[in-house]
């Protein structure tokens, strides 16, 4: 781990950093901003070792209007949520994707689940051409009771999948029907969701509707989260990806390596922003590529007193909607 005795030198009010190598100071847990050989943990704003073997560097950007960040804006009527990707206020008392009460809000072939997201499923038997609707696990199936299945045969029966089915004995041997004994019925273990490869195998629901396809698992995410395990791990959607860690997608960490100036990182809107800007300095040019980049009390830029919108010079100072000094 690299070690660095650091010195501290106030220039016009802004704190400059110089390190010094092979001095016996372990920066590790140390508070940020950190070296080149760590990387800053936003949660505890300290210092720590690479969060992931493989990261995708994403540059920080200004705070686009009313994100929220992971999710965690307040409100109290659905006008308080900003985020388009998050505009109604849901029963916690934060801006959530959809309400499914009074009226599921979310598109048609989708619906609210329990986490206030939209998922793929069925909401009702409109949503099912030629199917049924089954509200408990929103497929679109054959059969929900044995009743159902009377026009197949006599005998055959719904199994828990929603497809009608013939009796069998001898679990997993072969059927007529060219699928296999699960559960005393004959069942394609090519697609059955219950049964898929093998009998037994549920596909994981965890933040999905998952489908069976040629004996596999295949998982088709709710807005916000992704599958980042091996493509054969039943594990579902299993990642959140609104988080500095993994922001927008699988292992894209977000870094202010090349952003100047910023306090903290988020993640809003599956994109990489900063909290704020530091003390002194604001986003003069409103370029996401280098945040905060301007310093008040310089030369040239002269930041009117706190609480007024606007520099002296005309320029927005960005630090909670107020000017930053020094």
């Amino acid at each position: 781990m690299r070690r660095a005795l650091v010195f501290l030198t106030a220039v016009l009010g802004v704190v400059a950093i110089h390190t010094a190598c092979a001095v016996d100071v372990d920066l590790t847990g140390k508070g940020c901003p950190c070296p080149d050989d760590l990387v800053c943990d936003t949660r505890t704003n300290t210092c720590v070792t690479t969060l992931a073997p493989a990261v995708v560097v994403i540059e920080a950007g200004a705070p686009p209007a009313a994100a929220c960040n992971e999710g965690d804006c307040k409100c109290k009527t659905n006008q308080d949520c900003g985020d388009p990707k998050r505009s109604y206020c849901g029963p916690a008392g934060t801006c959530v994707e959809c309400l499914a009460a009074p009226s599921d809000t979310c598109s048609a072939g989708g619906y609210c689940n329990d986490k206030n997201q939209c998922v793929l499923g069925c909401k009702g038997n409109d949503d099912c051409t030629g199917q049924k609707c089954n509200t408990t696990t929103h497929r679109c199936v054959d059969c929900i009771a044995d009743p159902d299945c009377t026009a197949t045969s006599a005998t055959a029966k719904c199994s828990p999948s929603g497809k009608c089915a013939e009796t069998c004995t001898g679990e997993g041997t072969a059927c007529g029907t060219g699928g296999k004994c699960c559960g005393g019925l004959c069942l394609q273990t090519e697609s059955d969701l219950d049964n898929c490869g093998a009998c037994g195998k549920v596909c994981s629901a965890v933040n999905d509707s998952p489908s069976c396809t040629a004996g596999k698992c295949v998982f088709k995410c709710a807005n916000g989260f992704a599958h980042c395990g091996p493509p054969d791990d039943n594990t579902g959607c299993e990642t959140n990806i609104r988080t500095v860690q993994n922001c927008g997608a699988c292992g894209a960490i977000c870094t202010a390596q090349k952003v100047e100036f910023v306090n903290g990182l988020a993640c809003a809107g599956d994109k990489c922003t900063y909290t704020t800007c530091q003390q002194g300095h604001y986003d003069k040019d409103n370029d996401p590529a280098n945040g905060c980049e301007a310093t008040c009390g310089g030369s040239q830029e002269v930041c009117c007193p706190a609480g007024q919108k606007a520099c002296n010079n005309g320029d927005a100072c960005k630090v909670n909607g107020t000017c930053p000094h020094v």
